[in-house]
């Protein structure tokens, strides 16, 4: 049966056992991971014959003493993970349960997550784009829109380079910072420093970075792999670089060296977007778009209706 847990009661060795073996598996929902993005994270754990078998992440808040679920940053689902095949109902009635302490809910669940109705329950259905890699690099470049192979070839022909430099990631930063200023604050930032140690120190993050040949940043990326998965986790152009092609050779020299790495099952996933001109670009390479969901519950707009009234 489900039991909920406080953070020090899980037994992360188990818990990320659980995480790795799922048939809906997701870097998101490893410990390590949800340790950095959200430290005070709760669970449901469902253990039998000594291991976990579906565990339930809740990154949990409060604000002036009233509890909330949130999505945290650079956390794109969460949700019921499961070593088995999990059904729509028991995702909804273990969400229902774990939910109902919290006064405001706003969480995505995964792919593998589909949503039913329920009391309170306002379900969005949300983007993201993804690639198989279970085909050699020519094939998926030939589903490439044309602009993107024009794009890969005019990166080429300015003599631009993609490297792994160990001051790519300062470079990056820098320019993540300048064009976010309005929208992330410096926690959001001192969260993304700590979570990059951590994805290398886990093997799982590949971070390259496009330069010109007189060494000057145009465009960077970070990619996660882990798993079946290899995730666009963020990525950033300098001004020249939005014009040249940089993104668009760097998202290329990645699917590259992925595809068909002989891992049945593995995928590139953009991560979507709710911007239609970057969901274009997406597609541009061939992504598929896949649906996962946002939970919304707002118990205090009903205790506002019941003062007003």
């Amino acid at each position: 049966m489900w039991q909920r847990y406080d953070s020090h009661q899980i037994d992360k060795k188990r818990w990320d056992d659980c995480i790795e073996a799922a048939c809906n598996s997701q870097v998101y929902g490893c410990s390590w991971y949800l340790d950095v993005v959200c430290p005070q994270w709760r669970a449901w754990v469902w253990e039998e014959d000594g291991e976990y078998q579906k565990v339930l992440p809740l990154t949990t808040g409060r604000k002036w003493g009233i509890p909330y679920l949130y999505q945290p940053y650079f956390t794109q689902q969460l949700g019921v993970f499961s070593r088995q095949p999990i059904t729509a109902t028991e995702v909804n009635s273990v969400l229902r349960e774990a939910t109902r302490p919290y006064w405001r809910v706003n969480y995505t669940v995964n792919t593998c997550n589909p949503p039913l109705d329920w009391p309170r329950a306002v379900w969005r259905t949300l983007p993201t784009y993804r690639l198989s890699l279970d085909q050699p690099y020519e094939t998926l470049r030939a589903k490439y829109r044309k602009g993107h192979r024009s794009g890969v070839k005019q990166a080429a022909r300015a003599g631009l380079s993609i490297q792994a430099r160990p001051d790519a990631w300062q470079h990056m930063l820098y320019w993540f910072q300048h064009e976010k200023a309005s929208v992330l604050q410096p926690r959001h930032y001192d969260t993304l420093r700590a979570l990059y140690q951590q994805l290398c120190a886990q093997g799982c993050a590949d971070l390259r970075a496009v330069y010109t040949p007189q060494g000057d940043f145009q465009a960077g990326a970070l990619w996660v792999v882990y798993r079946h998965s290899v995730i666009y986790l963020f990525g950033v152009s300098s001004p020249a670089g939005r014009n040249n092609g940089s993104m668009t050779f760097l998202l290329d020299d990645c699917l590259r060296r992925y595809a068909g790495a002989g891992q049945p099952g593995r995928y590139f996933d953009f991560e979507g977007s709710q911007l239609p001109g970057i969901a274009r670009f997406f597609r541009g390479f061939g992504a598929e778009e896949v649906p996962y969901f946002h939970l919304h519950i707002d118990r205090l707009a009903g205790v506002k209706n019941i003062l007003g009234g």
